[in-house]
């Protein structure tokens, strides 16, 4: 038993455990250097931008001087005497000083050349002025007034210096003024690299145009013969660039203890695999699989009876007898859920069509009544001929979808029996020509209009106006019937919303009853929508889907949106 469980664990457990550390350990050196990558490059991002900041805020200063009227106007002044020309090189570092401000600290020198004059306020270093620095003075000459940056400067010291140069120009005349030199201090932006913490290891180094260093942060030393990880970030606005190199130990230390950690777990693994596997017995493992694998059928709808009973262990063969006996509890109760549901829907469907045909037959003879005992007249023959267009429609394919055609039409039947009782009201149909077609209920906009005329139009004093527009969206037909009639108040139509769409029951026919009819029919996200204003009128939409002849419901492009 014990070969037979190395010969099983040496392919299954031990050849895997070594592949996997293998593929784990490479892809984790290789998401390792590139996450490390990707931090640098983002911390080597915000680095840059804040050299940049700094660079830009010694051009601002430079640009106080070129904009200051005190300043230009001291260096346009040609003393007369020697005492004049003191007291002008006074004025002139006084300026000098309070525009310097709190950039004092950083520039160690500041130089005006005007003509032949060169003013140096700091420290004067005539290092910076040699010959060898005229590439800078010319360029500063021919840049107008533009700012001129020169890294690659050493002071008399040979320390680096970094220079910045512009010309002063008249500010209406645009003549040369005088040229203005910083001599800056690179402790500024050795501040900015030192306080950037990536590791304790790395070095930072900030190299000009030329690609030559300038300035560096860092412990070089640590990073000789070791494996290392560069990245560069060049500053688009200065054409500098800054370089950061980190040593790969820290990354191959943790590797190794990954290596290692997933070396003795693997081990552990096996050893107590093999001593459980000893405790098991087989008629526990066989029935579990097979009871899963019937669990798995049972979930995804099998029927009881095609699942299969098997032997084994006494627990695992009474929990499947159980789940079985438990799938045929299930499907029986689901059978019984929906024959009862579909009777029950298909009850009070019949029940709610024929609430309609009473209802509106009263009101119907009741109009003719009426003409009858006022007018006398032989036009009751219309009205008895549109009455029974009307009762034959309702009569008619019970429960059937018609067109929006059929139900157009009945509807100008049933407007032409009302407006001999209300004459003073108008009905404007405005339906696009393409939805004539489709398929809906039936008697779902006779009752609307019907409501509309006796509790809207009737109690109002001006002409009524009966509005009937549709509109297609998000795959729904809407139909929408609008009036000028008295409308109601907000609490009256709180109280139509609730019984509208609550479950409680009403006796009386109306818009509840369309409402549930199109929820029984359509589901229920369709209905009924009612809003309302005193005085003003009301306005019902019903919600439908777009069904087109075939009877299917259809996905449709809005093209007839017309809210």
């Amino acid at each position: 038993m014990f070969q037979k469980l190395i010969l099983l664990y040496m392919p299954l457990i031990v050849m895997p455990t070594v592949l996997g550390m293998y593929f784990v350990t490479s892809n984790f050196n290789s998401t390792s250097r590139e996450t490390m990558q990707q931090n640098t490059e983002d911390l080597l991002d915000l680095v840059v931008e804040k050299l940049d900041q700094e660079f830009y805020s010694f051009e601002n200063l430079s640009l106080q001087f070129f904009v200051d009227a005190d300043l230009l106007r001291l260096l346009q002044e040609t003393p007369e005497t020697y005492l004049q020309g003191v007291k002008n090189k006074a004025d002139l570092d006084k300026r000098v000083q309070i525009l310097l401000g709190s950039f004092r600290p950083y520039i160690s020198s500041t130089i005006l050349i005007t003509g032949s004059q060169q003013h140096v306020f700091g420290r004067r270093d005539p290092e910076l002025l040699r010959r060898e620095n005229g590439a800078f003075f010319r360029s500063v000459e021919e840049g107008g007034g533009g700012v001129i940056w020169e890294l690659e400067a050493t002071n008399e010291s040979g320390k680096q210096a970094i220079l910045l140069g512009r010309n002063i120009n008249h500010m209406e005349k645009y003549n040369k003024i005088a040229q203005i030199i910083f001599v800056i201090e690179p402790d500024i932006f050795m501040r900015t690299l030192e306080e950037t913490k990536i590791s304790k290891t790395a070095l930072f180094e900030l190299h000009s145009p030329g690609k030559k260093p300038v300035l560096s942060a860092g412990n070089a030393a640590a990073l000789k013969d070791a494996p290392q990880l560069v990245t560069e970030m060049r500053s688009h606005r200065y054409d500098w660039t800054l370089k950061t190199t980190i040593p790969l130990k820290q990354l191959n230390d943790q590797i190794e203890k990954a290596v290692f950690a997933s070396i003795l777990v693997a081990v552990v693994c096996v050893l107590l695999g093999m001593a459980v596997t000893q405790l098991l017995a087989m008629d526990i493992v066989i029935p579990v699989k097979k009871l899963m694998r019937n669990m798995k059928q049972g979930v995804k709808g099998a029927e009881p009876r095609h699942l299969k009973r098997f032997r084994g262990a006494r627990e695992v063969t009474e929990l499947n007898d159980t789940f079985i006996s438990v799938l045929y509890e299930i499907h029986q109760l689901n059978r019984e859920v929906i024959t009862t549901q579909k009777k029950k829907q298909e009850t009070e469907i019949r029940v709610l069509q024929n609430q309609i045909t009473p209802h509106f037959l009263y009101n119907t003879l009741n109009t003719i009544r009426w003409m009858a005992i006022i007018q006398k007249q032989d036009n009751i023959k219309e009205m008895a001929d549109a009455l029974s267009g009307l009762l034959s429609y309702s009569i008619r394919a019970p429960g059937e979808p018609v067109s929006v055609r059929d139900e157009l039409d009945i509807l100008n039947a049933y407007v032409k029996i009302q407006k001999v009782r209300y004459q003073d009201f108008t009905l404007t149909v405005d339906i696009p020509e393409p939805f004539y077609e489709l398929r809906m209920l039936k008697f779902l906009l006779q009752p609307i209009i019907e409501n509309a005329v006796i509790y809207g139009i009737s109690e109002a004093s001006r002409s009524g106006e009966i509005k009937l527009h549709a509109f297609a969206a998000l795959n729904r037909l809407h139909l929408v019937v609008t009036d000028n009639g008295s409308g109601m108040s907000a609490e009256r139509l709180r109280q139509v919303r609730e019984m509208v769409h609550g479950d409680k029951e009403e006796n009386h026919l109306g818009l509840k009853n369309i409402h549930d009819r199109i929820q029984l029919h359509y589901g229920k996200e369709y209905g009924i929508l009612i809003e309302s204003t005193e005085d003003e009128g009301t306005r019902v939409e019903l919600v439908l889907p777009w069904i087109e002849h075939s009877g299917e419901i259809t996905a449709h492009e809005n093209d007839y949106d017309r809210r």
